[in-house]
């Protein structure tokens, strides 16, 4: 049950059963309750932190995400992508960065949807092999953020 209540998930983006978002009980809600007030203010923050990783980053290893003309971005994470994925995040994590594989398995690829037998998805299979997210929190400093630039520049494998 507790694995249907996490999208169908024993453990993080594997996902063997079809299932919910299902995990926010009262004290959680609590929490966002009061968080909520500062929304505007949290989005922006990570909008501060997205243009400078979007202006400052420069290794043609990496393709960086591209917002629409006209579009707005909140920024829950900020996604890379690089062929180099896995050399790159363990550059990173050397570097004491810490970063993170988000969807690391395309959803057709998932136990949860076998039964579906999903075609092929080049687009989607591309960004699980290609994504790394960079650190992305409200309250970032420009040290910090300047440090993640730096090390990404520097990366050359």
């Amino acid at each position: 049950m507790r694995a249907i209540a996490n999208y169908g998930s024993k453990e993080k983006y594997n996902h063997i059963y079809m299932g919910t978002n299902s995990r926010l009980d009262e004290m959680q809600a609590g929490f966002l309750r009061i968080k909520l007030k500062h929304l505007d203010e949290y989005n922006a923050d990570r909008n501060r932190v997205a243009q400078r990783y979007l202006s400052g980053i420069k290794n043609p290893c990496v393709r960086l995400p591209e917002i629409g003309e006209n579009r707005t971005h909140i920024w829950h994470i900020f996604p890379i992508f690089s062929e180099r994925r896995d050399e790159l995040e363990v550059y990173l994590l050397e570097k004491g960065i810490g970063v993170a594989k988000h969807y690391p398995t395309a959803i057709n690829n998932q136990k949860a949807y076998a039964y579906l037998d999903l075609p092929h998805f080049p687009f989607a299979e591309e960004i699980s092999a290609t994504e790394l997210s960079l650190p992305m929190f409200v309250g970032m400093t420009d040290e910090q953020i300047d440090y993640v630039i730096d090390a990404i520049n520097g990366f050359n494998g």
